[in-house]
């Protein structure tokens, strides 16, 4: 009975040395996602098409990294999201953007759902953290009421379509050659009733005795207002290609994607 009360006893202490010693860990761990976000301000609440409002906030890292990239993401009155790109002003100590109102737009109040923040670590590790608006809920999260960053649309339509894709025109070369393979090249025709947020073309290759397994590439690309379409490149190895898919999405999310079958490319 005794060495059995001893054993009890060594487990016991044994626990309670293990909880010491990963306290401390997991207390440096969570000051990682010690974001703070307060005095947020709009410069208009009330907005209709064609409209711009300045969005500015003060963005507190208490916690590890760099902040490099911040947004807004505004949660739309049923299905739509927008996002808004935030830049620090060294002058006001705030970080501050603009929210444009897109025909698109479903009509009614717009609030921040979060606000997005991607912190970089070192040359290599980066990852993003969401502080959230309480007021709609993921009270679990770290977050604050930002009901004061509440827009106010009118006068608008919502967009639900996708942008449609034109694969007629698309055209994929070789436009040079390079030590390893060559320089492609890529352009297609999309549109939409909003403004396009991403294009991009994904090929597939080189297939070989070297590449079994054949890796999938994926092009963004850019509007070309000269010529009316997305264009982008990319440098690959010798070999031979294949066209996979466009896939295009717009400002609210709306999305589509066009396989693509039959088009190779040889470098």
């Amino acid at each position: 009975m005794k060495r059995t009360k001893k054993i009890a006893a060594f487990l016991i202490l044994f626990l309670c040395a293990s909880m010491l010693l990963v306290l401390p860990t997991s207390a440096k761990s969570r000051k990682k996602y010690d974001l703070k976000v307060s005095d947020v301000k709009v410069s208009s609440k009330n907005l209709k098409p064609g409209d711009k409002c300045k969005i500015s906030m003060k963005i507190v890292n208490r916690g590890y990294g760099k902040m490099k990239n911040v947004y807004v993401c505004y949660d739309s009155p049923s299905t739509q999201v927008y996002y808004v790109p935030l830049q620090y002003k060294k002058s006001s100590g705030r970080w501050v953007g603009n929210f444009k109102v897109e025909k698109g737009m479903q009509k009614g109040t717009w609030r921040i759902w979060s606000i997005d923040v991607n912190r970089v670590f070192d040359d290599i590790y980066a990852s993003w953290y969401a502080y959230y608006n309480h007021k709609l809920g993921n009270r679990s999260y770290p977050g604050s009421d930002l009901s004061k960053g509440n827009i106010k649309i009118r006068k608008t339509k919502a967009d639900h379509k996708k942008p449609e894709i034109h694969a007629d025109t698309l055209q994929v070369e070789k436009v040079a050659d390079t030590e390893k393979g060559g320089k492609i090249s890529c352009r297609i025709k999309v549109t939409d009733g909003s403004s396009i947020k991403r294009v991009t073309l994904t090929l597939k290759g080189p297939v070989s005795t070297d590449h079994p397994v054949a890796v999938e590439t994926e092009i963004e690309m850019k509007y070309n207002k000269k010529t009316g379409y997305y264009e982008g490149s990319v440098n690959k190895e010798k070999g031979t290609y294949r066209i996979e898919n466009v896939y295009a999405e717009d400002v609210f999310g709306n999305h589509g994607w066009k396989e693509i079958s039959g088009y190779q490319l040889e470098l």
